[in-house]
């Protein structure tokens, strides 16, 4: 929880001047007079907006695929397309290594785009012997007027015999 409701923004406490309204003098106060243990989230996504909507962890036995335990977080970014200042925010898919909590690009894109809009992750289950794939769903182009039909289901498989490229930082970009 954060520590909601006398706690946001990475655990910072309301009465933070930061949160304090210029409108107003009034001293800001807790609403809780005992708080429990506020935890700080394991990854804190930056830029605001990336949109993280859903998360799938690489199982343990997932070694033919890759970064085993970690966790995979679809990003579906802001409904309306950012300035152009401002470049690509969300429209990934991110890895959390839970152990750490160290966040690393794993699909990005190269240029802004209004098509790629993941909105789940999903390494299936059902058959134990395959532990190299990775679906990704993609809504397509939700913002105003949508798009019919460019909704994908991609499928990532890893083709190698090692995970050493993947592992030392390289990222594969999608490219719409």
């Amino acid at each position: 929880m954060y520590g909601w409701p006398d706690y946001f923004d990475n655990a910072k406490p309301v009465t933070d001047e930061k949160f304090q309204s210029k409108m107003s003098s009034k001293p800001l106060e807790f609403l809780m007079q005992t708080h429990p243990d506020v935890e700080r989230p394991l990854a804190l996504f930056e830029p605001a907006h990336t949109g993280a909507i859903q998360m799938d962890f690489a199982g343990a036995a997932d070694e033919q695929f890759g970064y085993a335990g970690e966790a995979f977080v679809a990003q579906i970014g802001p409904n309306a397309p950012p300035p152009p200042e401002q470049g690509i925010v969300g429209q990934n898919i991110m890895r959390v290594n839970v152990n750490n909590g160290t966040i690393n690009e794993f699909i990005t894109l190269r240029e802004p785009s209004t098509s790629f809009k993941p909105t789940d992750v999903i390494f299936p289950q059902e058959d134990e012997s395959d532990n190299t794939t990775l679906y990704i769903i993609d809504w397509g182009n939700i913002l105003t007027p949508t798009v019919p039909n460019t909704g994908i289901v991609w499928k990532i498989t890893h083709t190698g015999d090692s995970t050493s490229e993947a592992a030392a930082g390289e990222t594969e970009t999608l490219t719409n």
